[in-house]
């Protein structure tokens, strides 16, 4: 019953959410701004299950150009659970857009936009179309970058905060999600030479791969430790972010060809779950 439990919240794609709110908190914590917005935690968990299960479902369809992705609620080829959660996915979105700043309404759009790149063939490149994921070394800058922009940036607009701090932490974001990436890249590496796509195992390797990964964490270590030692003194959240770094450490000296997917799924994206942990454990 747990195993079957754990196997529903992890390969539907409702772990990764709960992950995407955790980072909110995390970056509300530390810009010590009062978790009371609930629209942006709903939206932000509601348009992450979204996001996912249609990512994971568009290689199921027929037609992979964006007039299928109404195709994604209705094809047969689309498992029921991932259609039902696709559909409560959208309307808790759509519910919860309406609940928030202008601002914020302002961001979801682009990053819609974006996201409808990332999932379909939409940009023309010498007489065929890509998915932004396809162009060189591209993947995991997205996902990096679209992961900070909605963790930090997006719950934290219309509040007061320390500019200085945020960029911080953006930076912070941005490194360690860009590290905790790297095991998926190397998890998807035979596939993406098969694709014909170049992304940094295909170039640099599993291992030298893994290197560029410590590199980052370290980096991140180094940042949080400037942030919350250095610039605002915060031993708590300090410690936190050090936890954070060797548990990230960890997954990815752990990473191998042979793990399999729940490794990834739970364990990798748990590291994030698990630096919201950390900062309520150490605050």
């Amino acid at each position: 019953m747990l195993k079957k439990t754990v196997s529903v919240l992890v390969f539907e794609n409702v772990f990764i959410a709960l992950c995407a709110v955790s980072m909110a908190q995390v970056s509300l914590a530390v810009l010590q701004i009062p978790s009371g917005k609930i629209a942006a935690s709903c939206f932000v968990f509601f348009s992450t299950l979204l996001v996912y299960n249609m990512h994971h479902s568009v290689s199921m369809l027929p037609s992979q150009s964006l007039r299928s992705v109404f195709m994604l609620i209705t094809a047969s080829q689309v498992p029921r659970s991932a259609r039902f959660l696709i559909c409560c996915g959208a309307a808790g979105a759509m519910v919860t857009y309406f609940f928030l700043d202008s601002t914020q309404q302002i961001l979801v759009a682009a990053l819609a936009c974006l996201t409808l790149a990332y999932s379909f063939p939409l940009l023309k490149f010498r007489d065929t179309r890509k998915r932004i994921r396809e162009f060189f070394f591209i993947k995991v800058i997205v996902i990096a970058s679209v992961w900070s922009l909605v963790t930090v940036f997006f719950p934290v607009m219309g509040e007061h905060y320390s500019s200085a701090s945020l960029w911080l932490l953006f930076s912070e974001r941005l490194l360690f999600i860009f590290a905790i990436t790297i095991p998926f890249e190397i998890r998807d590496l035979e596939q993406e030479k098969k694709w014909g796509n170049t992304t940094l195992p295909v170039v640099l390797g599993s291992e030298k791969s893994k290197t560029l990964g410590y590199i980052l964490v370290v980096l991140f270590a180094l940042i949080s430790g400037l942030h919350y030692l250095v610039l605002y003194t915060s031993p708590p959240l300090a410690a936190a972010m050090a936890g954070s770094a060797a548990s990230a450490a960890l997954v990815i000296y752990c990473t191998h060809e042979k793990r399999t997917n729940l490794y990834y799924k739970l364990y990798v994206d748990g590291t994030m779950l698990l630096q919201f942990i950390f900062v309520i454990l150490f605050s």
